[in-house]
């Protein structure tokens, strides 16, 4: 959810410089859906819509609409895509249509061997320097 919200922040502010977004899902409907995977049928149907709900009341935001795919198109600044390949919370596959819906400038970076959020202990050095880079060359930018 870190990475949705600053989509979502950046989005709304022009403030922001950049985006460094590591493992960003494409709708909070997808990611429901894929939770109760392993869950019998009728579960599966059910468990989205319910969990998704209670969300809504907890956070106090209609997540059912929630498509980061929609709202990353209204963000302006740059945007560095990072994603583990074993990712098995968030698909890689869903960080990847954030990021074709993402305008330009903007990187994507698989890493292989690394699950959700893990990509920095993967491939520590050249994901470290990769990322200072980045944050670099923003840091220029905005001065």
């Amino acid at each position: 959810m870190g990475a949705v919200s600053l989509v979502l922040a950046a989005a709304d502010d022009d403030r922001i410089d950049g985006l460094h977004l590591d493992a960003v899902f494409a709708s909070s409907m997808d990611m429901a859906k894929i939770l109760p995977a392993g869950a019998p049928p009728v579960y599966r149907q059910v468990t989205p819509y319910l969990a998704t709900g209670f969300a809504c009341l907890e956070s106090g935001v209609n997540l059912f609409g929630l498509d980061v795919t929609d709202v990353i198109s209204q963000v302006t600044c740059p945007v560095m895509f990072v994603h583990g390949e074993e990712d098995r919370l968030i698909p890689i596959a869903q960080g990847r249509r954030v990021f074709e819906s993402a305008n330009q400038p903007k990187s994507w970076r698989s890493i292989a061997g690394a699950g959700h959020c893990g990509t920095i202990g993967v491939e520590s050095p050249l994901y470290e320097a990769k990322m200072i880079a980045f944050l670099d060359a923003i840091a220029g930018e905005s001065e």
